[in-house]
């Protein structure tokens, strides 16, 4: 798998194969990873709805501070567990391509490792491009390509948050068009896929078959992480000419 990744710029067509050969491996680790790190999310968010079901003809300002802490708490639970997921999923992704097999467990052990610092490169990263964005459509857009790497930065390769952006733009640098093209595609096919797997489950309730499809669903958007990883290390690689010796020491 490293000697496709390293002998040569990756088409779109190997580009994908590529992807798909190495999230179809890592199959099975990812489904647990997705389900054992977002089973905490999705009790707080089902929790969330049944408390404004029961509150629904209570007070109102009781409700809406109540939306509001639930709010709060959702959206810590996927900083917590969601960024989790997606670093386990990409130390599990790199490792597969040097040639290691980790199972879920060191997976995400060697995501937690990372874990400060990829929230760190997220909200420099999500600041950066609102700021970017600020000066009109366009720069956010060139900034926002520039940064499609930061995560995959920030858990492999040494440095501080500021690091991991500077090396995803370094990464990007005379790939712009192409990086937006893969990623592009990349995203609308994903999209067409979760819609067709939404699509006939559209008004399931809360429940145990809630959290099947939305687990489904993460695990389906995880092709995204992986691609992205295997873009990027392909990328790194024709820049620098040497595989990223740091995957050894995360895991």
């Amino acid at each position: 798998m490293i000697e496709t990744i390293n002998s040569r710029e990756l088409s779109l067509g190997k580009f994908l194969s590529t992807s798909w050969q190495v999230y179809k491996k890592n199959l099975k680790s990812i489904l647990f990873i997705i389900v054992l790190l977002y089973t905490p999310y999705y009790l707080i968010v089902g929790s969330s709805v049944i408390r404004y079901n029961f509150h629904s003809f209570g007070n109102y300002t009781h409700l809406k501070n109540l939306i509001m802490i639930d709010q709060i708490g959702s959206t810590l639970s996927e900083l917590i567990f969601g960024t989790a997921a997606t670093l386990a999923i990409i130390v599990l992704t790199a490792s597969s391509i040097n040639g290691k097999n980790l199972n879920y467990v060191e997976a995400i052990k060697g995501g937690f490792s990372k874990w400060f610092k990829g929230v760190g490169t997220s909200i420099i990263q999500t600041i950066l491009t609102f700021l970017w964005s600020l000066l009109l459509i366009i720069p956010g857009i060139y900034w926002s390509v520039n940064y499609t790497f930061s995560i995959q930065a920030a858990v492999l390769k040494e440095g501080s948050c500021y690091s991991a952006l500077k090396d995803s733009h370094q990464a990007v640098q005379g790939k712009w068009w192409k990086v937006f093209g893969f990623t592009l595609v990349l995203n609308i096919l994903i999209g067409i896929i979760v819609q067709l797997v939404v699509w006939p489950f559209e008004n399931i309730e809360l429940g145990l078959g809630f959290f099947v499809l939305f687990s489904l669903i993460k695990v389906i958007n995880s092709f995204i992480i992986v691609a992205t990883t295997v873009l990027f290390l392909n990328l790194d690689y024709l820049k620098h000419g040497v595989v990223i010796e740091e995957i050894e020491e995360i895991i």
